[in-house]
C-alpha cells in the first residue's frame, strides 16, 4: 500500500508543487511600498492599491505593529492627499482675489488695504514713496501678498512693479489730502501754521518736520518766481529795499504771486 516517487526528475516535480502553492495565494492582500514622496506620485501609489485589500485600522491602545513609514496601504495615501488638497483650497478661498487693470490693481478694495498698510507702517517725515526704507517698502508688499491673490497668472509676473505704482500714487494722495485739510482748517497756504493739524495716522513729530521741508519748498519756489519776474521787468525792480516800507513790498509780491503774500516772503524779497 506504500506509495514510491520516482526521484529521476526531483526539480519538475517542486516547480509543480510550487505552482500549485501560488495558485492559492491569488486572494492574498497586497501591499504595495513606496520609495518616498519625491519619488513616486502620491495619486498613482493610492490607484495602484485595491481599496478592498486595506489592513482594517488598529484599534486604540493595540500593540500591533504597524508597516513602516514609506508603505501604503489601502486608501490611507488618498485620505492624506485629499486633506492637503482640501488645506489648499482653504487657504486659497480666504485670501481677497485681485487683478491688474492697466496700471492699478483693483477692485478699490486693494487699493484701501495698501492706503491702510502705509500709513500703519509710515516710517518717518518722507516726501515720496520711492524714498521709504527698501525693508518697509518689502515689508507691505509682502502684508499685501500674504492677503491677495491674482486672479490671472500673468498678473503675478507684473505683481510688484504695479503694486508699487499704485502704493506711490496712493501715498502722494495721503500726503496731498493731509495738507489741503491742514490748509483748510487753518486758513492759510503757509506750511509753517499747519503744524498743530497733524492727521490722526501720523506721528506729529514727523508731521512738524514736513511741514518745515514744505515751507522751504514753498520758499524757493516763491524766490524763483520773483527772481524770473525781476528778470523780465528790470525797470521796475530797482534796489529800494532799505527805503520801501513793507506795504509796498507786499503789494508788489501780491502782484506777482497772484495772492497775498506771508510775512516770511515779504522777508526775503527785502520788505523788512
Amino acid at each position: 500500500g506504500s506509495v514510491k516517487l520516482s526521484l529521476g526528475c526531483p526539480k519538475k516535480l517542486l516547480a509543480k508543487l510550487y505552482s500549485g502553492f501560488l495558485s492559492k495565494l491569488q486572494c492574498s492582500p497586497r501591499i504595495v511600498t513606496v520609495a518616498g514622496p519625491s519619488s513616486v506620485s502620491p495619486t498613482v501609489a493610492a490607484a495602484s492599491v485595491s481599496p478592498h485589500l486595506a489592513a482594517p485600522p488598529l484599534a486604540a491602545g493595540s500593540s500591533q505593529s504597524t508597516h513602516s513609514p514609506n508603505t501604503v496601504v489601502g486608501s490611507v495615501l488618498e485620505d492624506v492627499v485629499s486633506l492637503q488638497e482640501g488645506g489648499g483650497s482653504f487657504y486659497e478661498s480666504t485670501l481677497r482675489e485681485v487683478w491688474i487693470n492697466g496700471d492699478k490693481i483693483e477692485p478699490a478694495q486693494a487699493s484701501q488695504f495698501i492706503t491702510r498698510t502705509i500709513q500703519a507702517h509710515f516710517p518717518g517725515p518722507i516726501n515720496r514713496f520711492n524714498d521709504f526704507p527698501m525693508e518697509v517698502q518689502e515689508l507691505l508688499y509682502q502684508m499685501f501678498m500674504s492677503n491677495h491673490r491674482f486672479t490671472r497668472r500673468s498678473d503675478e509676473a507684473r505683481s510688484r512693479l504695479v503694486w508699487m505704482m499704485t502704493a506711490r500714487s496712493y501715498f502722494k494722495h495721503l500726503l496731498y489730502n493731509a495738507r489741503k485739510n491742514a490748509e483748510k482748517v487753518s486758513q492759510s497756504a503757509d506750511p509753517t501754521l499747519w503744524r498743530e493739524r497733524a492727521p490722526s495716522w501720523m506721528r506729529r513729530d514727523y508731521w512738524e518736520t514736513l511741514c518745515n521741508i514744505w515751507a522751504a519748498e514753498r520758499w524757493q519756489q516763491t524766490s524763483t518766481i520773483m527772481k524770473v519776474n525781476r528778470a523780465a521787468n528790470p525797470e521796475a525792480n530797482m534796489h529800494t529795499g532799505g527805503s520801501a516800507s513793507f506795504a509796498t513790498h507786499q503789494s508788489r509780491l501780491e502782484k506777482e504771486l497772484k495772492r497775498l503774500p506771508t510775512f516770511q516772503e515779504v522777508d526775503i524779497s527785502g520788505g523788512v
